[in-house]
Formats: structure tokens, C-alpha cells, sequence
């Protein structure tokens, strides 16, 4: 298939998978270094294939008939930041978007105690970012299920509302990306997820909305949520690459 088929067929699964509802949510591909393809502003990702698209040469000036999301400035910061990123999702499924919403994200070391597993298996090396190597964490641990730091690894959070579309918005996720984090909650809004590839994307999309809505639901029943304690398993995993 094509560059654009290929990303009409995501955003079908993405929508059959029920992360966007209507028109909310945007997608893009990198085709090459310089140059995405976009989803139209207003688009709804799960009609059919025929889902409108932008091609945009370079990251900043249009060269499609179409107009472009409002948050293509948002993808183009981001694969400006990450040269690794081929698929870029924004998503605003239900229980992940409540979790956004709810102000209950907070600040915990989880993924510090996994870096320092990982780093005594690999000579100093950082699993995470900076950031998280220093324990500095800068969202909650939504380690309801291993496969949320196996596969997702690095979360950020942006816990001031920030207009959808705008520069600042593009910036934050900018320097949040850039750190290494795979997936940015954003206050009020929704989320952005990057992967290498489609399935990569996908999967970190649904495992994290998955975590959410395990989280959302435990909440609901008055429980107190018990995140995954035991990650040793998750880095020896990493090491002898099974899962």
C-alpha cells in the first residue's frame, strides 16, 4: 500500500478500536525526514478509507490542497524533537481522557526503581531519560499491567490546560518528547503516542488506556490502587528480549 493508504487503514483501527470518538483526534506519518503526511482538520479518523490527508514539505509549509489539523504544529515539534518517530497519534479515548481530566496524576518513582535495575545489568545505562534517572518522574504510575513499562516505558504529563493547536502546546510536547518519553498526557485534553511503527503506536494506545480504565474502574469501586511492584521480571525480559 501507499504512504497515505497505510495511514488511512491506522486511522480505521485506531477508530474500530474506540480511541477517538467523531472528529477528535489527529494522525500523521513521517514519509521522509522532512515531510509528513497529516490527517485534515475536522477529519473523522474511522470513515472508511477516506479519511482526508495532508502532505506537508517540510514540517512547515503545506504543499497539499487540503488544510491540515489544527495540531500538525504539535506532530511536527515532535518529529522535529525524535528523529527515531515514524507514526505520531493524538487520541481521546474514554477512561484515558477521564484520567487527564480527573487531576489524580501525581508524581511517583515506579520507573526510578526499574532504572536502577536496569542500569546494574547494562554498565550505567539508563533505561529512561534523564529525567527519570534522577527520579525525577513527572506522572503517575499507570503500572496497573507489566506491559505499560515494558512497552510504553516513559510518560510525561502537561498538567496545565493548554490551547489545542497552539505554539506553547507544541513546544511542551517538544521538550517532552525530546526527553525520551513515549506518551504525553495532556491536562484536560487528551494524549499524544509515538512509536517506529504503526502496530508500535497502536499498542502503546491501547495498553495505556487499558491501565486507565483499570485505574478509573478500581477508583470507582473505593479501592485503593496497588500499582506493579515487582519489576524485576519486566527488566530481565528486556534483557534476554522475551515477553
Amino acid at each position: 500500500m501507499s504512504d497515505k493508504s497505510d495511514l488511512r487503514y491506522f486511522c480505521n483501527e485506531v477508530a474500530n478500536e474506540g480511541l477517538v470518538r467523531g472528529s477528535s483526534g489527529n494522525a500523521s506519518c513521517r514519509v521522509e525526514p522532512n515531510r509528513m503526511i497529516v490527517t485534515e482538520t475536522g477529519a473523522w479518523l474511522g470513515r472508511d478509507f477516506y479519511t482526508p490527508l495532508c502532505a506537508i514539505r517540510p514540517f512547515r509549509s503545506l504543499s497539499d490542497l487540503y488544510t491540515p489539523s489544527s495540531e500538525a504544529k504539535a506532530h511536527a515539534a515532535i518529529y522535529e524533537a525524535r528523529k527515531d518517530v515514524r507514526v505520531i497519534l493524538h487520541f481521546q479515548s474514554p477512561y484515558a481522557t477521564t484520567m487527564a481530566a480527573s487531576g489524580r496524576i501525581h508524581s511517583d518513582h515506579r520507573y526510578g526503581e526499574i532504572n536502577k535495575e536496569w542500569s546494574k545489568h547494562n554498565g550505567g545505562e539508563s533505561l529512561f531519560t534523564d529525567d527519570h534517572k534522577m527520579g525525577n518522574q513527572r506522572c503517575d504510575d499507570f503500572s496497573t499491567i507489566p506491559e505499560i513499562p515494558y512497552y510504553i516505558r516513559s510518560i510525561g504529563y502537561i498538567e496545565q490546560f493548554i490551547t489545542p493547536g497552539s505554539d506553547d502546546l507544541a513546544k511542551k510536547l517538544r521538550l517532552h518528547f525530546s526527553r525520551g518519553e513515549n506518551l504525553v498526557i495532556l491536562a484536560n485534553h487528551g494524549m499524544f503516542v509515538v512509536g517506529k511503527s504503526y502496530e508500535e503506536t497502536l499498542q502503546r494506545a491501547l495498553f495505556f488506556e487499558l491501565a486507565c480504565q483499570i485505574k478509573v474502574n478500581t477508583l470507582s469501586m473505593g479501592i485503593e490502587f496497588t500499582p506493579l511492584t515487582n519489576s524485576t521480571w519486566i527488566v530481565e525480559k528486556e534483557i534476554n528480549g522475551r515477553k
